[in-house]
């Protein structure tokens, strides 16, 4: 969808590939799943945010876990947080 909108778009099998393609070339952003293999999402997270190279990286989080209260706030992970639920309807 994105790249039909001119935008170029690398993907990675897991946390590894998405942190040396990261690290190769900064992107504009990140759309990034938490449960990854090899490296979690929470660990790139926390890897990102405690780099000054990446740390203003703007990341979107787009994943089927169900986040508790704490992984939330991991590193102010969340400005925003809605769910989806199959309906389609969005709840805060």
């Amino acid at each position: 969808m994105l790249q039909k909108h001119g935008y170029v778009v690398s993907k990675a099998a897991d946390g590894t590939e998405a942190r040396d393609q990261v690290a190769a070339s900064l992107p504009e952003l990140v759309i990034l799943d938490l449960i990854l293999p090899k490296v979690s999402g929470f660990q790139l997270l926390a890897e990102w945010r405690g780099d000054s190279r990446t740390a203003d990286l703007p990341v979107f989080v787009l994943t089927s876990k169900d986040l508790s209260r704490e992984e939330r706030n991991i590193s102010g992970l969340m400005q925003e947080h809605f769910s989806v639920s199959k309906n389609g309807g969005r709840m805060r």
